[in-house]
């Protein structure tokens, strides 16, 4: 896209301004997100933080919004959730003389999103509102 098909772009959308590399780098926050959070399923690593930009807490689950383009801790946790049955979920009940414990490890139930800014993440509210696997506190400090 060249600068004037962005301008008209963000038109659209109430504070999302997009230049040339903004899709790049959005992308980019994004699959570092989900390569952290799958690393953390895979017991490569034991924690993880990341500060990425652009942010993504705004974004809904198909609309840009307060500057953030594409949604990082939803897609991360998106990750997480689908990593086992991605993975290996076919596979054990393809197997069904495998131990039904093993299968139950490979997934991950609820994660626990703590959005440190102090304006409210409505994307990733409107994103996991409805989602029992997704705990959520909402809070003006």
């Amino acid at each position: 896209m060249n600068q004037n098909s962005l301008n008209r772009l963000c038109e659209h959308y109430d504070s999302v301004f997009m230049s040339p590399g903004t899709i790049k780098a959005a992308k980019t926050a994004v699959s570092c997100c989900r390569f952290l959070a799958e690393s953390i399923v895979e017991d490569k690593i034991p924690n993880a933080f990341a500060l990425v930009r652009p942010p993504g807490h705004h974004a809904g689950r198909s609309s840009a919004c307060g500057f953030c383009i594409f949604n990082n801790s939803a897609q991360a946790a998106e990750a997480a959730f689908n990593f086992g049955a991605d993975r290996y979920g076919k596979v054990l009940l393809e197997h069904r003389a495998l131990d039904r414990f093993r299968y139950f490890l490979l997934h991950i139930y609820r994660i626990l999103i703590v959005d440190l800014d102090v304006h409210h993440g409505n994307g990733t509210q409107e994103i996991f509102y409805e989602d029992k696997r997704y705990f959520k506190i909402f809070a003006d400090i």
